[in-house]
């Protein structure tokens, strides 16, 4: 009997230019196999990409190298892998995702992913690897084995599948991030709490806000405040290289969610005394969902007051081997 590794075949993912011509087959696999897990994991789909957003997103371009790739058994789409190399900064460095569907786990095709994205990573000189995973925070932390990160923030359990499965692989939780989900609407007593707090501890700033693209007079300022977000957001040993942001990976930016059919508004804090954009916040809102999504969100070094994702790393060698 040949085993499951033995017909695994894993192939480039084709992205169709739409979801209605019929090449257009395995893609749509592939977002119900990614959304199945959504939903098994959380219990809904609300922070699940839609179509139209996947059509544009899981694309290379002129910022990053995107390798997308769907595993088969007999020709049954059972996982699927994506691997992420940035080419204007952090050269040294891939993002990774693995995903394998329930019904196939346990069976090596995960350790058989990870180690192509390994393999793709080491051809193009990538010697620092990084995913993450997700882990809805329901674990009791005095009745379970914890995780600590490196930054020492946050645990996850240890016994997680996940876990268990990145730490075999030879990766290090750095950090632990949190998602929170607000409901609205909101008390408009609380709301009104809320605004009279942020009034008096605003003194000179101004918050500026608007709807799809960045006005023109400011997108120079926003560009600037976009780079920060590589270097001024906690990343404990997550190293990143200060990106270069210019008007035109702004409006890049922009057009690829406004393109897959997402609404942008945005909300930026001035400072007065120096005109400068020092935070900033991006609520999206994707086509045909009832959720808003709280993306980029920063406050600039030096405008700050004093005072369950998992990301993961390995660092590896120039030919890709494991330092021991």
């Amino acid at each position: 009997m040949r085993s499951a590794l033995e017909e695994l075949v894993v192939e480039p993912l084709v992205i169709p230019e739409s979801i209605d011509v019929p090449e257009a087959g395995a893609f749509l696999a592939v977002c119900r196999l990614v959304d199945q897990a959504e939903l098994e994991l959380w219990g809904n789909t609300d922070r699940a990409a839609t179509s139209a957003q996947r059509l544009r997103s899981w694309r290379s371009d002129e910022y990053n190298d995107l390798r997308m790739f769907v595993a088969r058994l007999d020709g049954e789409v059972v996982g699927r892998l994506w691997v992420v190399m940035p080419l204007r900064e952090n050269k040294g460095k891939a993002e990774l995702n693995v995903l394998v569907g329930q019904p196939w786990r346990g069976r090596g095709i995960g350790r058989a992913l990870i180690e192509r994205a390994e393999q793709i990573a080491a051809q193009q000189g990538r010697t620092i690897l990084e995913g993450y995973t997700e882990q809805p925070a329901d674990f009791d932390p005095d009745s379970v084995a914890l995780l600590a990160p490196v930054s020492g923030t946050g645990a996850l359990p240890a016994d997680s599948r996940d876990v268990l499965f990145l730490q075999r692989n030879g990766y290090t939780l750095e950090q632990v991030e949190r998602f929170s989900v607000l409901q609205l609407p909101l008390d408009e007593a609380e709301v009104q709490a809320l605004e009279r707090t942020a009034a008096e501890r605003s003194a000179g700033y101004r918050i500026l806000s608007w709807v799809g693209k960045c006005p023109q007079h400011l997108v120079e300022e926003y560009a600037g405040l976009c780079a920060r977000m590589a270097t001024d957001a906690p990343t404990a040993g997550l190293h990143y290289e200060e990106e270069i942001w210019d008007e035109k990976r702004v409006r890049s930016d922009e057009d690829e969610a406004i393109d897959a059919g997402s609404s942008l508004q945005v909300s930026a804090a001035q400072h007065l005394e120096t005109g400068r954009l020092v935070a900033y916040t991006v609520l999206t809102k994707a086509e045909g969902k009832d959720t808003l999504e709280q993306d980029d969100t920063l406050v600039a070094m030096g405008f700050r007051p004093a005072g369950c994702d998992g990301e993961w790393q390995k660092k590896t060698d120039d030919d890709g081997a494991v330092p021991r």
